[in-house]
């Protein structure tokens, strides 16, 4: 695979550590992997393309908001994970946490948002497959222990989508993560890490962020509007 890097930054300062590595099957794939974002440039995802970041502490249950635009072609048949990790907790099985678009029509409505988890997951309700610019925000949270219930909120362009979950107790879709899928602390972007591989995400991604709290509702809505004055 042909290999590039994708700067990581906060408040404009550097975070080397946290670099995303992006990977292609060619030179060209990786060139065209820069498309126009929601407001500069964005990455393109055209099946070839995936990245990863390291991100210390994701694989562990302390609760997460990860937020990102998306933009998923109009009537989009197949999909594979925009966003995901792998996690060492013992009441998800050690199963990734993944989040992309609903492909199973029985389960919720088809092309809304939707998080997979280790005994669940968790289905909005607006198709994102419209070729347009969303804001996503997912808060999840897995819980101190196997008695606390595992927490899914699920926004798009700032209003609340979900906040409760499918138990599915005892019940794995696929074989336990190997190699690079079964890394620890590692985010993994446009690539599946469960069941077929290696199939990737097709859309773009753009301004990923990630935070180790929950995010507040109008938080979530001053992103989504690119509010100057919201403080993270």
């Amino acid at each position: 695979n042909i290999a590039g890097v994708l700067p990581a930054d906060t408040a404009g300062k550097s975070l080397a550590a946290y670099d995303a590595r992006l990977s292609a099957t060619d030179a060209a794939a990786l060139e065209s992997s820069h498309t126009g974002g929601h407001r500069a440039r964005a990455l393109g995802f055209d099946g070839q393309v995936y990245a990863t970041a390291n991100f210390p502490g994701i694989s562990g249950n302390s609760p997460r908001t990860v937020a990102f635009w998306v933009k998923v072609p109009e009537g989009a048949k197949t999909d594979a994970w925009m966003v995901s990790w792998g996690t060492h907790v013992k009441k998800l099985s050690s199963r990734p946490v993944q989040i992309s678009w609903n492909r199973r029509p029985g389960e919720g409505p088809f092309g809304a948002l939707r998080t997979d988890f280790g005994g669940g997951y968790a289905i909005g309700t607006h198709d994102l497959r419209d070729g347009r610019w969303h804001h996503v925000a997912v808060f999840f949270a897995a819980g101190d222990d196997a008695s606390t219930p595992v927490q899914v909120k699920q926004y798009i362009d700032g209003q609340l989508q979900s906040s409760a979950v499918t138990l599915t107790p005892g019940k794995t879709s696929s074989s336990p993560l190997t190699g690079d899928a079964a890394r620890q602390d590692l985010v993994w972007l446009g690539c599946r890490l469960t069941g077929k591989q290696p199939e990737r995400f097709r859309g773009a991604l753009d301004e990923l962020f990630i935070v180790d709290r929950s995010l507040e509702p109008q938080e979530i809505i001053s992103i989504a509007r690119e509010d100057d004055q919201v403080v993270l």
